[in-house]
């Protein structure tokens, strides 16, 4: 607590410590242990970038797309936002095909690259219900965002691996 009100005084100068100590908290988002019931029936979406330095492939971004039931998480190295329209119906058209199941869900953040016209009329005509989160709220596409994190993570470790490997040689 001593540590907590430090920080605050030092971020909230002017400011009464006891209101910046009340305003700065946040409640927990509740857990939700509900998962999908079959393959398909929640697909979790969310668009990772811009890189600052580009794939070999010069991509700067990826798309995640995570089926609730079975957490299997397919990605997409993307050289654009606008790209995830296409990528997304790359997708559907193979994991439908592989699985004879349809998507039943897409639940994603507000970026732009899923509230687009095209994107909305694409969902309405193939049956999509569409979920879209609060902006600013990461916590409500928690499964998306967990695990952006941890694929951002363990590029991190490869990359820092093979920088150290190559200075021991």
């Amino acid at each position: 607590m001593v540590t907590r009100l430090l920080d605050l005084q030092v971020q909230y100068e002017g400011v009464c410590k006891s209101c910046a100590l009340e305003k700065n908290s946040r409640k927990k988002f509740p857990l939700n242990d509900n998962r999908a019931e079959g393959i398909l029936d929640v697909i979790h979406s969310h668009v990772c970038g811009k890189m600052i330095v580009p794939s070999l492939g010069n991509f700067f971004y990826y798309v995640t797309l995570i089926d609730d039931y079975s957490r299997k998480i397919w990605i997409y190295l993307l050289k654009s936002k606008d790209e995830v329209f296409n990528k997304f119906q790359e997708f559907k058209a193979s994991v439908e095909n592989h699985t004879c199941k349809k998507i039943k869900i897409l639940r994603s953040d507000n970026g732009g690259e899923y509230t687009s016209n095209e994107f909305k009329a694409f969902c309405n005509g193939e049956g999509i219900k569409r979920v879209l989160t609060t902006p600013y709220t990461p916590q409500q596409n928690g499964i998306a965002e967990r695990k952006n994190r941890s694929i951002v993570e363990a590029a991190k470790a490869m990359i820092h691996d093979q920088n150290h490997s190559l200075c021991s040689e």
